[in-house]
Parts: structure tokens; C-alpha cells; sequence
């Protein structure tokens, strides 16, 4: 008989006495977050020759967004192995179970609209059913979010996980530049930005940390704010400020001194310039780089003052040093005095050309 057509769940029986039935469960989740229709057990029918199943996926006015995809949909037994015990009944139904495992990439609510037409013993009948779906945004599972700006050589890990997408393995991200250009990628949601912080040629970029979950981004709640953001971070990488020490009186070309400022011409430490960068970012821990220097070069006043200039590091320091030509220092007469200038003159790594101008009075 029709009547022993029966649409229910594993664990809790549902007759459907009519051709369409209402609201039979909600279901609450996270958009991107898989959910299984029914939330429990399958959509089981017995004493069935033939089965016709679809799913749609309806807006909140019942309005049609999209079917539910095929891969989404799981028949237990398999269609041809359903074939096969209806075949082998001489004429008798079988049993089959559907369950339609789904994910909404938008937050809203929305129903879940499944369609039967069923062949049976005795007769054939048409059924559907409605799931509504709520669906909130995921909770950001840190409170600590990337900085607008960071130092060259700074060191960075972050993570974009969320309290509801529980399945590391599919978050990944991608680290891209304003052009578009992937400068990074990978799988999980913990990002180690030193290697990107560490190369002198991110310096004065705009990046773009986009973070992806089952390989579509996301909006989350933040946690402080609870206000709605999406999972993209843009980051600036700057260049640190560079700072000099020596025994040398550095000129400022737009301030007159006359201060008198002695040197000894035996003095190692007199024959040296070091070059740092450095810098504070808001965490307040020192970022410090070491200068590369390419094409350095003093130019002196006299000319020839110095000779056997080079420069190697010193700890975080780069140093130039260089010695004092003996045949000018064989011109000073013993206790006399030279005024000299040096301009130290080389291109950084980052691509910045160092003009420093320094004075100073020689003694013998």
C-alpha cells in the first residue's frame, strides 16, 4: 500500500501525511560550515522501487538561490546498487537513505527544500520537506590582529582561525602584492611573515595577506568590537632609519658651525665610521639591520687624505674604515694641525644613497 511509504529519520520518525510538509528542524551554523541535512541520521525511505531526490537551496522569501550539488548529496546504497535489491526482490521495494551534507557561503537565513517522487509496491507519491538554515558569521578566534605597518626585519607569525571552522586543513592563504602577484601561499592559518619581513626588496610595499577557508574568504566577528570584517589584512613594510657614529663632526649643510673639533692623526678609532639601521615599532622592541653597502667611496678634502678604505661588520654595524696617507700626514709639522673633510658616499640595500659629509681638525 501507498501508505507504507514512509519518509523518516533514523532516529525520530517524520510521516509525511501530505505532498508537502513544513519547517521539519532548524539548523544553526557558520557561513562556509559544512552541515548535514537532517542534522542527525539520514532521510530514509522503505518499500521503494524507484526514487526521484533533488535539493535546492531557497533565500528567506522561499525564493530559489541554487540546487544543492550533486557531490553533496549521499544515496545510501549507491544507485546502482539500489538497482540491483530491487532487481533481485521479485518485485519488492527496498530501503534508501539520503543525506545532503551542504555549506552557505553568506550569512542569512535560508531553507533547505528536498523533493521526492517515489515508485512503489503498490503505487507512487510525491514528497517534500523544508530545513531551515541559519547562518552567523564565525567568531575570530584571536584578539590580536596584523599591524597597518611593520619594520624591515621584524619578525611576525599570525594567525586568521576561527572558533567554528575547526578543520586546519582547510584554511590556506595567500600573501599577494598590489599588483597582484602572490608573493607567498600556503596551507593552515598560521602565517610566518620573516622571510617576506626579511627581504630588502619588500621595502616601501603595500601587501595583502588574504586568508581562505575550504579555498573561499570569509567575514568574521571580531572579537573586541564584535563588528564584521573580512578575512584580508593589507600591510605596509617600511625601511628603517639609518644612524652613524664616529669621532668625526657630521656637517649639516644648512647650519653654519664653527665648532673646533680635534682628532688624533694615531688614533684607530679616529679612522672609523659606522653605519646602523635601526628602528622602534609599536611593540617597542628594537629592529636593527645591518647596512650593505655597494659603490662606497670617500671623497676628501684634501684630496688623497686617506688610503686603504674597506668596510666589514662590526656586530649589527657596518664600519668604514680606512687609514690616513702618510705622505699627507709627512706635510703636517709635528704638533701642527689639518682641517679635513670626508664625504663617505655608498648605496644601502634598500636602495638608499648615503651622502654624509663629516669635519674635523687633524693633530700631529
Amino acid at each position: 500500500m501507498i501508505q507504507k511509504l514512509f519518509l523518516f529519520l533514523i532516529i525520530a520518525t517524520s510521516i509525511f501525511a501530505q505532498g508537502s510538509s513544513g519547517v521539519l528542524d532548524t539548523i544553526r551554523v557558520a557561513s562556509l560550515q559544512e552541515f548535514s541535512i537532517p542534522a542527525k541520521g539520514g532521510l530514509v525511505l522503505t518499500n521503494a522501487r524507484s526514487v526521484e531526490f533533488s535539493a535546492e537551496l531557497l533565500n528567506e522569501s522561499m525564493q530559489k538561490i541554487r540546487d544543492c550539488r550533486d557531490e553533496s548529496i549521499v544515496q545510501v546504497p549507491s544507485k546502482e546498487e539500489f538497482a540491483k535489491r530491487v532487481s533481485a526482490g521479485g518485485g519488492r521495494g527496498a530501503t534508501i537513505q539520503f543525506i545532503i551534507n551542504e555549506s552557505i557561503e553568506s550569512a542569512g537565513t535560508f531553507y533547505i527544500k528536498v523533493s521526492f517522487k517515489v515508485v512503489g509496491e503498490t503505487g507512487s507519491s510525491s514528497r517534500e520537506a523544508f530545513y531551515q538554515v541559519i547562518v552567523t558569521h564565525p567568531h575570530f578566534a584571536s584578539t590580536r590582529f596584523l599591524r597597518e605597518s611593520y619594520f624591515i626585519n621584524e619578525k611576525e607569525t599570525f594567525s586568521f582561525a576561527t572558533l567554528e571552522y575547526s578543520d586546519p586543513t582547510k584554511y590556506s592563504y595567500k600573501v599577494v602584492e598590489t599588483s597582484g602577484s602572490v608573493l607567498a601561499s600556503g596551507e593552515g592559518s598560521l602565517v610566518r611573515f620573516d622571510e617576506i619581513l626579511a627581504d630588502p626588496q619588500n621595502v616601501g610595499k603595500k601587501l595583502t595577506l588574504n586568508g581562505f577557508y575550504n579555498g573561499k574568504p570569509y567575514e568574521f566577528i571580531e572579537p573586541k568590537s564584535q563588528a564584521v570584517q573580512s578575512s584580508s589584512w593589507t600591510f605596509e613594510i617600511k625601511k628603517l632609519e639609518i644612524t652613524k657614529f664616529s669621532a668625526w663632526r657630521s656637517v649639516d649643510p644648512k647650519k653654519e658651525d664653527n665648532t673646533e673639533w680635534l682628532l688624533s692623526a694615531y688614533n684607530s678609532f679616529d679612522r672609523q665610521f659606522l653605519y646602523l639601521y635601526f628602528g622602534v615599532p609599536e611593540r617597542g622592541q628594537f629592529v636593527v639591520a645591518t647596512p650593505r653597502m655597494s659603490g662606497l667611496r670617500l671623497e676628501t678634502e684634501p684630496q688623497n687624505l686617506v688610503t686603504n678604505v674597506r668596510d666589514f661588520p662590526n656586530g649589527s654595524f657596518q664600519t668604514i674604515g680606512f687609514d690616513f696617507n702618510q705622505d699627507v700626514l709627512d706635510q703636517i709639522e709635528d704638533c701642527g694641525q689639518l682641517d679635513a673633510k670626508i664625504t663617505v658616499i655608498f648605496t644601502s640595500q634598500f636602495g638608499e644613497r648615503i651622502r654624509d659629509v663629516y669635519r674635523a681638525t687633524i693633530m700631529k
